[in-house]
């Protein structure tokens, strides 16, 4: 499963990154140096914009995310061979 982060904005995905990195609100209010509520309508906008009906549900996707390009960085796909 791979999510198009491209409908999200510059902030939204760095918001989302660090839910991906087990940060909670009040962690990521104080790394972007923003108002907590800042934060929540942040998270509602990418609640809404990737169907996550809960926090949780965001939370558990953003965990994945992470975990997968963590993954893909760690053991890259090899590159296609072409034909001789």
């Amino acid at each position: 499963m791979s999510i198009d982060l491209s409908i999200l904005s510059a902030t939204e995905r760095g918001v989302f990154n660090l839910y991906g990195h087990g940060m909670n609100r009040e962690e990521i209010a104080a790394r972007l140096f923003r108002d907590t509520k800042t934060i929540d309508c942040h998270t509602s906008s990418i609640r809404k914009k990737l169907g996550a009906r809960h926090l949780p549900q965001l939370i558990f996707i953003a965990t994945l995310e992470v975990q997968r390009e963590t993954a893909a960085s760690v053991f890259p796909e090899s590159a296609p061979r072409r034909a001789s």
